[in-house]
């Protein structure tokens, strides 16, 4: 809805977008088109494919994976390398469905098998538009 005099956005469509945008849960401000007086917002949905391919391309690069210090000593633990890990990130398979966490990361459960040892990857994306994936936590399967 518009304001017939003005031509702008009316107070009330812009309060629906917002409580619409805060009870779907996504960082995404709504977009209030000047040109055309519309008002949208952009929902994104994660799901395995997508947090999948994501994942394996941020980690093509290798100065993109950043592990922390749980996973370091969970594969210093269990005697996991970083090529298992980066191979697991690359190549591996859901096991355990993408899901939000109560900040808004997305994070998974990624499984293959490398050099005869099922390693599974605990990996997290913190935005959707990030630029690194995040190794939560590493094991054997």
């Amino acid at each position: 809805m518009q304001d017939k005099r003005s031509g702008q956005p009316d107070k009330r469509s812009i309060a629906v977008a917002i409580a619409l945008n805060r009870r779907l849960k996504f960082r995404i401000k709504p977009i209030i088109s000047m040109g055309t007086h519309t008002v949208r917002i952009i929902a994104f949905v994660m799901d395995d494919a997508n947090f999948k391919r994501r994942v394996a391309r941020l980690a093509a690069d290798s100065s993109r994976v950043i592990i922390v210090r749980h996973a370091r000593l969970r594969m210093r633990q269990r005697k996991i390398t970083l090529p298992q890990v980066l191979e697991v990130l690359r190549k591996g398979s859901i096991v355990e469905p993408v899901h939000q966490e109560i900040r808004g990361a997305w994070r998974a459960k990624l499984e293959k098998v490398v050099a005869g040892d099922r390693v599974q990857v605990v990996a997290s994306l913190e935005t959707v538009d990030e630029q690194e994936v995040i190794v939560v936590s590493v094991m054997r399967g």
